[in-house]
C-alpha cells in the first residue's frame, strides 16, 4: 500500500498491546461520530480556509476557549446543510473535525479534499447509541489515504446500518490489515460492525477519540455560508471521487 497512511497495528496487535482495552465509551459528550485527520489542528484549518476561498464558501475563523465541552454549544443548531464546524487536537498526531449536521452524518467532502489535498490519511467513525432512534446501533467506518503511486485518494469503507427495522450491510475498498474481517460474515447484520470493533480499529490507527483527555483545550471554529454557489466543476469532481456515480450527478442536475 503506498502513499501517506499512518502506521497501523494489525489485529493480532490489537489484541496483545498492553492499552489494548477500550474504553467503556462511545464518544465524549454524548457525540455519535468524530471525523478525523493525520495533521495537526492549524494546518488542517489553514487549508480548509484556503480550500473555502477556493470554492467560493466564504469560510471564517474564530477561536473558542474552553476546549471541547464548551465549543459544542456551537454546534447546538444543527442543519442538513451543516454551516459551521470545530477542529480540536486529538492525541499526537490528529485532528478530530465536527459539523453541525442534523445527523452527524459523514463529511465526504471535506473528508477527501482535505486527504487529497494535504496527501494524508482522515478517518471517521460513527455509531447511532440513541435508544429512541430508528437508525438505533447504526455504525460505519471510514479510512482514506493518499496513494503516491497511483496519485489519487484510496477508501475503505464498512458499514451496517438499519432503517425501518432492515438492516444492510456493505463494504468498499479492500480491507485493512487491523480489520477483523471474521466478523462481517456474522449471521445478524447488526453484529458485523460494533462500537466496540470500531474502536479496536480506532487503536490500531492511534486515534484515542474515546478518551476526554486526548482533546487538546485549543478549539478552531469554522463557519462558512451553506447557500455559496460551488462551482459546478467541483461538485461533478467530489461527487464522482466520493460516489463514483457523476453521469447520475448530470442526470439529476437537469431534470
Amino acid at each position: 500500500m503506498g502513499g501517506h497512511s499512518p502506521p497501523y497495528k494489525t489485529m493480532e496487535q490489537c489484541k496483545t498491546h498492553e492499552s489494548s482495552s477500550p474504553s467503556p465509551g462511545w464518544l465524549p459528550l454524548n457525540l455519535q461520530s468524530v471525523t478525523c485527520i493525520a495533521k495537526d489542528l492549524n494546518t488542517v484549518v489553514a487549508d480548509l480556509l484556503a480550500w473555502g476561498q477556493d470554492i467560493g464558501r466564504g469560510t471564517s475563523l474564530a477561536g473558542v476557549r474552553g476546549g471541547l465541552p464548551a465549543a459544542l454549544r456551537w454546534l447546538e443548531t444543527r442543519n442538513f446543510q451543516p454551516d459551521r464546524a470545530i477542529l480540536v487536537s486529538l492525541g499526537d498526531n490528529w485532528t478530530a473535525f465536527f459539523d453541525n449536521h442534523s445527523s452527524e452524518y459523514e463529511p465526504q467532502a471535506e473528508m477527501f479534499v482535505l486527504c487529497e489535498r494535504l496527501r494524508t490519511a482522515t478517518a471517521h467513525f460513527y455509531y447511532n447509541h440513541d435508544v429512541n432512534s430508528q437508525f438505533f446501533r447504526s455504525a460505519c467506518y471510514t479510512y482514506n489515504w493518499f496513494d503516491d503511486v497511483s496519485n489519487c485518494v484510496v477508501e475503505r469503507s464498512v458499514s451496517a446500518v438499519v432503517d425501518e427495522n432492515k438492516w444492510e450491510f456493505c463494504e468498499r475498498g479492500s480491507p485493512l490489515p487491523f480489520e477483523n474481517v471474521s466478523a462481517y460474515s456474522k449471521r445478524q447484520k447488526s453484529d458485523r460492525l460494533t462500537s466496540a470493533l470500531m474502536r479496536e480499529y480506532a487503536l490500531a490507527l492511534g486515534i484515542p477519540f474515546c478518551e476526554p483527555r486526548a482533546y487538546g483545550d485549543e478549539v478552531a471554529l469554522l463557519k462558512w455560508n451553506s447557500a455559496s454557489k460551488v462551482p459546478d466543476v467541483e461538485i461533478i469532481r467530489l461527487a464522482e471521487a466520493c460516489f463514483g456515480r457523476a453521469a447520475l450527478v448530470h442526470l439529476k442536475r437537469s431534470e
